[in-house]
């Protein structure tokens, strides 16, 4: 008996649609259906899904894959008349800004040979448990294995992460995994194309980092994902004391009125049912 995979976006088709297609386009669509589920799961760096907002942060920051004309109109109607070099994103857990950071990281150090990524958290442990598990996951099918070469470095396991705290990609590319509680002097001196920053990064972490994207610019960029739940943190303030407010939207997921959250319409899906 045949049992449809379940996924948030990928929506089945009602029984009056499934009767209008008749049996055979339906069973093409299912087989369709669930082949793009399967590669979404085994290579989500190439097929993975993406909520509509990853995108207006992808035209601020400007990344060597978008659509130049596109996102210079985006960025113009939120008052920037340039890329950012720097994304703070704010949100509430499970809300996607770890899955955004790793990928996007994870894109650059691909698309660019000799790249540089550090990803930094509270903790090392933290780091192992967060941040190492989404960058194995954003790895490419091929290269997600145990490699030890001249230039490539590959070893991770789920217990301890990537050994050494780092990975080297075919392309000669790097990420380092860091943490705050380490001596802030040993970020000094270092060239990146990314750093992604999660969590309670310190203030003068942020600016000494900035320092360390200059050499590499324009395509080097910093993201700093970040959950409020200890309030209103010294960073925030960083950013966010005499800062603009350019756009605002309904929270669909967090409703007024203290009804059901509209998840469809967070996501801004065109055909939910």
């Amino acid at each position: 008996m045949y049992v449809p995979t379940s996924h948030p976006i990928l929506k089945l088709p009602t029984s009056e649609q499934a009767a209008e297609m008749g049996p055979e386009k339906w069973i093409e669509a299912m087989t369709a259906r669930e082949k793009l589920i399967e590669k979404e799961k085994s290579d989500p760096l190439t097929f993975g899904w993406e909520p509509p907002i990853w995108k207006i942060c992808d035209h601020l920051l400007g990344w060597p894959w978008v659509d130049k004309e596109e996102a210079a109109v985006t960025r113009s109607k939120l008052g920037f008349d340039k890329p950012v070099e720097v994304l703070l994103i704010n949100g509430g857990n499970r809300a996607g800004k770890s899955e955004y950071a790793a990928k996007r990281t994870m894109m650059m150090l691909q698309r660019i040979d000799k790249a540089r990524a550090w990803c930094f958290h509270e903790s090392n442990q933290n780091s192992v448990e967060y941040q190492h598990p989404l960058m194995w996951k954003y790895l490419p099918p091929s290269q997600r294995t145990k490699v030890r070469s001249e230039v490539c470095y590959i070893s991770y396991n789920q217990k301890y992460g990537f050994s050494d705290s780092k990975f080297v990609l075919p392309n000669a590319s790097e990420c380092i995994f860091r943490n705050y509680e380490q001596d802030r002097e040993k970020i000094e001196g270092g060239e990146l194309n990314i750093a992604w920053c999660d969590e309670l990064i310190p203030p003068d972490w942020v600016e000494t980092l900035e320092l360390r994207l200059t050499t590499r610019a324009p395509m080097a960029k910093m993201l700093i994902t970040f959950t409020p739940v200890k309030g209103y943190s010294p960073t925030c303030k960083l950013f966010q004391d005499g800062a603009e407010e350019t756009r605002e939207s309904v929270a669909f997921l967090c409703p007024k009125d203290e009804g059901a959250a509209l998840p469809d319409l967070a996501l801004e899906m065109d055909n939910c049912q």
